[in-house]
């Protein structure tokens, strides 16, 4: 609504999926998300809530990791990897007015990679 206050925490599918050599940054993207459920309930009538993010590129990522990116796309529903210019238009949904009932919400943003059994 007009004027309200609001947050948007950025979080990532490891908080939910631990991957070896990635346990630090699997924990604080839980603890993020633990966070923003909290702080929607204290906080409130602010609003506050997470995207949860899968891979997250350019046009040039495939070159700068071809290994992971093949890997990726492969056991992803959507079959690519998402943009900034997505992330944002997101951001803006959730921002704005038709979303203005959610709270203590986090929206997976992974083209279905979280849902993947092979995930």
């Amino acid at each position: 609504s007009k004027g309200a206050t609001l947050a948007i925490n950025i979080s990532s599918i490891e908080a939910l999926n631990a991957k070896s050599g990635h346990e630090i940054y699997g924990a604080s993207k839980s603890a993020l998300e633990s966070i923003t459920r909290s702080l929607a309930l204290s906080l409130a009538p602010m609003r506050i809530n997470g995207i949860r993010l899968g891979l997250i590129g350019d046009s040039k990522l495939e070159s700068r990791w071809p290994e992971g990116f093949s890997s990726w796309t492969n056991t992803v529903p959507a079959g690519r990897i998402g943009s900034a210019e997505e992330v944002a238009n997101l951001a803006l949904v959730i921002t704005g007015d038709t979303f203005n009932f959610a709270s203590g919400s986090i929206i997976d943003f992974d083209g279905g990679k979280s849902v993947h059994p092979g995930w």
